[in-house]
């Protein structure tokens, strides 16, 4: 069953890429131009004005509720870690001016800020699991040995050997 859900995802990607190419070659784009300009383009030859709108309102659309999502994670982040009025209230203006901001930068400056982000949060996130893999991996057995016993599997902190954690 593994495979044949492998084959379908290669499948799909094949087809979508293959319609993708299509679409880009049918439209009258010049070389060196914006990605953005090449996709409004392309939709524009081949499904007429309306696409262009259509892809407005979706970019619109993601790039909405990325900024709410991730809006809500930190914000739920930061309430967890100190319970602060204030310090909720600086990181609310921190995400206006930085929205703000984002707005009003150049393209490749906002994608390069972006990507900086998104490198220091990897390291972060795998210094984490790396200090963290011993208890995870303990959190795994205890999980395991439940199941195995045929028992509805309930995370203990004191099964494991932690103490004075949120999970009580």
């Amino acid at each position: 069953q593994a495979t044949r859900g492998n084959i379908s995802s290669v499948t799909d990607r094949i087809i979508i890429m293959h319609w993708q190419s299509i679409i880009i070659k049918n439209a009258s784009i010049k070389k060196g131009q914006l990605f953005s300009y090449i996709v409004q383009e392309a939709i524009r030859t081949n499904i007429g004005q309306w696409g262009i709108h259509f892809i407005t309102v979706s970019i619109f659309a993601f790039a909405f509720s990325s900024l709410v999502g991730n809006y809500y994670y930190a914000e739920s982040n930061i309430l967890f870690i100190k319970n602060s009025k204030a310090l909720l209230n600086i990181f609310r203006l921190t995400c206006v001016v930085a929205i703000f901001l984002g707005a009003q930068a150049d393209f490749s400056v906002v994608w390069n800020i972006a990507d900086i982000t998104m490198g220091v949060m990897a390291i972060i996130n795998i210094i984490a699991i790396m200090l963290l893999r011993k208890t995870a991996i303990k959190a795994l057995k205890s999980y395991e040995e439940q199941k195995k016993a045929g028992k509805n599997p309930v995370f203990k902190e004191s099964d494991i050997g932690i103490k004075d954690t949120v999970w009580k």
